[in-house]
């Protein structure tokens, strides 16, 4: 038999004796009542059980024919169903009670059993529905947290209450580091998996009255209410990185993930808005994340320079393609065996019309936040067939270019369609370009890049995977795609001088390469002891300052025209 658990908030004996009565067992439904002779025992009995409904009267002393006792049950528990039952016949407060959100206004003196009974049911049935189109409307659905809105909304409100209470409150806004990489190797289901492991961690590091919202893809912001001291806000972030940072298991490997946390706080002093909050610790995420990885950091005022800065580089960056700043590089690779050049790869500049030439690491990553990337990365592909057309045609010996490109630009039908035209426009002979890709790509969840790198191998391009040991590449990369190249990390680089372990690994995986039949280049190489110590482990070539730094297309012609590899050392005094 169904139950319905009624919570009856009535100071009148004699009421509370009609309304059990009216709710006498009938066949189809019980009704168990917990009677609260006020307001506070009410609040009290919410936060021990759990109600289907109230039945509220509004002649509860101190407060006669106000709504605050509504008000005080709507904020303990949002989402149960309250009727009022008053011997109150005042339409105008009828109105309000029900504006407010009251499911129903009900007189004592004309209720029936009946009557009563029928409300109950709707009320409950009518609250769940309103809680769901408002739970699609605030809250978001992976994750079950807050979303922006309502994140917005409650800040609002805090702000409102603290005006009153004088305490601060904190705004914390969290980005995950290297999910993007998660995302790209193992699929945006494992992807969305993570984000709801991560959520359910958030929750246990607050308070009930705290909220967690996640704001859109892997960025979250927390609110937290009633800080004495700022500082506390500290703690709050720091368990929040213990907590994130923990492996997870996931398909049987144990990922990791760091966040960089920004931090703003607020007093009844400030004059800061609930947006502005939250844009102060965004620009202080973006600080930690400057900094180091899983960290966390303050908003100072000194920030909003370096945020401006930021967004002005951004509109630039728009029209720099257009206006003619990019400007490519070109750095060679040097064969371990021979000591010639095997290769070069293009690297994008951008010559600043106020801050000079920007290496890649100055303003690729946020180009690729202003949907810019694969813009830039197709001017590179076009500069990049212009040169070797014009080395050709000046009677350069062929020399094959290895250009960079995205997973997102990779995954992109027009990325082919360019590539097709531009080997048929000026006659390039397609071995001699290298695609160049980043590991995630290799990873085997996505059965549509075998597709594509089909499409790459019949195209007639060589395929190079880039900077291998950077994050969880594995060996099963290696397999059923024709590769032609394999760039070891510049962090992996290192090791190969270090620990006997890591020589031993080096050495290994550069046997495995070879048996599928893959060139293997290290990046980052800058002493002559990390050189000797590659070739001694059988490595192909490398790509580093002690070899030679990027030189602009204009040298790496005149060196080419001159076939002598001691100029090798100039660009060091004037690439970029």
């Amino acid at each position: 038999m169904a139950e319905t658990h009624i919570l009856l908030v009535e100071d009148s004996a004699s009421d509370v004796e009609i309304v059990r009565s009216l709710l006498d067992d009938s066949e189809e439904k019980h009704f168990r009542v917990t009677h609260a002779l006020d307001i506070a025992i009410a609040l009290l009995r919410l936060s021990e059980c759990t109600f289907d409904v109230v039945l509220l009267d509004l002649s509860l002393p101190p407060d006669s024919r106000s709504l605050n006792g509504l008000f005080a049950i709507q904020n303990r528990v949002p989402t149960l169903p309250i009727i009022i039952l008053t011997g109150h016949d005042d339409e105008a407060l009828a109105l309000k009670a029900v504006e407010s959100g009251a499911q129903d206004y009900l007189l004592k003196d004309k209720s029936q059993s009946n009557t009563l009974k029928i409300a109950i049911s709707y009320a409950i049935q009518r609250k769940r529905f309103e809680d769901n189109i408002t739970r699609r409307a605030n809250y978001d659905s992976l994750t079950g947290l807050a979303n922006r809105m309502l994140f917005e909304h409650r800040l609002e409100m805090a702000l409102a209450r603290i005006q009153r209470s004088g305490q601060g409150i904190g705004v914390l806004f969290l980005d995950l580091d290297d999910f993007k990489h998660v995302n790209d190797t193992l699929g945006h289901a494992a992807g969305d998996l993570l984000l709801k492991e991560i959520a359910g961690r958030m929750v246990q590091c607050v308070r009930p009255y705290d909220t967690i919202a996640r704001i859109g893809g892997d960025e979250f912001a927390i609110l937290i209410e009633d800080i004495k001291d700022p500082y506390n806000c500290a703690a709050i972030a720091q368990k929040f990185i213990d907590v994130i940072s923990k492996p997870m298991a996931m398909d049987m490997l144990r990922i990791t993930v760091g966040v960089s946390i920004g931090i703003a706080t607020y007093n009844p002093t400030d004059k800061a808005g609930p947006v502005s909050l939250i844009d102060q610790a965004d620009t202080a995420m973006y600080r930690a994340k400057e900094e180091e990885r899983s960290n966390y950091r303050f908003y100072t005022h000194d920030m909003e320079e370096s945020l401006r800065l930021r967004k002005q580089l951004e509109d630039e960056l728009c029209d720099a393609v257009r206006k003619g700043e990019l400007t490519l590089c070109y750095q060679p690779k040097q064969t371990l065996d021979s000591g010639e050049i095997s290769g070069v790869e293009a690297l994008v500049r951008w010559d600043h019309p106020r801050l000079g030439t920007l290496l890649p690491d100055a303003f690729l990553d946020f180009a690729k936040g202003i949907h810019r990337l694969e813009e830039i990365e197709s001017w590179v592909l076009s500069q990049v067939f212009r040169d070797m057309e014009r080395w050709r045609n000046m009677n350069l010996p062929p020399l094959q270019v290895a250009v960079n490109i995205s997973a997102g630009r990779f995954d992109s039908p027009e990325f082919f369609l360019q590539l097709a035209s531009l080997i048929e426009i000026h006659g390039i002979r397609p071995e001699l370009l290298a695609v160049e890709l980043p590991e995630e790509v290799f990873a085997p969840t996505d059965p549509n890049r075998a597709r594509r790198f089909a499409k790459l191998y019949k195209l007639g391009v060589a395929i190079t995977m880039d900077k291998f040991g950077g994050h969880m590449s594995s060996l099963q990369s290696l397999k059923g795609i024709a590769l032609s190249e394999l760039k070891f990390d510049s962090r992996f680089t290192q090791s190969a001088g270090g620990q006997m372990e890591d020589v031993r690994l080096i050495k290994a995986i550069v046997a495995c390469a070879h048996a599928f039949g893959i060139r293997v280049v290290a990046l980052g190489v800058e002493s002559d002891e990390l050189r000797a110590g590659l070739k001694q482990q059988q490595c192909d070539a490398i790509q580093g300052f002690i070899f030679s730094r990027p030189m602009p297309a204009a040298f790496l012609e005149h060196w080419l025209l001159n076939r002598n590899t001691a100029d090798l050392s100039e660009p060091k005094r004037i690439a970029h």
